[in-house]
């Protein structure tokens, strides 16, 4: 009668044990995961500040530079628009570690590419 308890009570103590693991597995996963998407959230806002810092440059009749904080940009006539008077429409497209953000807007007309 003893043994049969001692076993019952090894039994319980060991899926117990299991299932503290797998409860600790799943947990660290989820904590991954967090870290994962709150880097790549972080990477689209900056890519969408680096667009607008370049959007901005235009707007100020400078050239946007090729290249700013690790994205490269790419300027170029966005289609469509309603025509105005001394502006033109242009669409900022900015990589930055993979996440893409994009800005259409009016510029002046003679200002830089």
């Amino acid at each position: 009668m003893n043994t049969s308890r001692r076993a019952f009570f090894l039994m319980d103590t060991i899926i117990g044990l299991v299932i503290a693991g797998i409860l600790g597995l799943v947990l660290v996963v989820a904590i991954t995961k967090t870290g994962q998407t709150d880097r790549r959230l972080g990477d689209g806002a900056t890519a969408a500040r680096i667009a607008q810092r370049a959007m901005a440059a235009l707007h100020d009749g400078r050239p946007a530079p090729a290249d700013l904080d690790g994205g490269t940009i790419e300027v170029r006539p966005a289609a469509g628009g309603t025509k105005v008077a001394d502006k033109r429409w242009v669409e900022v497209v900015v990589n930055y570690q993979g996440r893409r953000a994009t800005l259409v807007g009016l510029v002046p007309q003679g200002g830089a590419q």
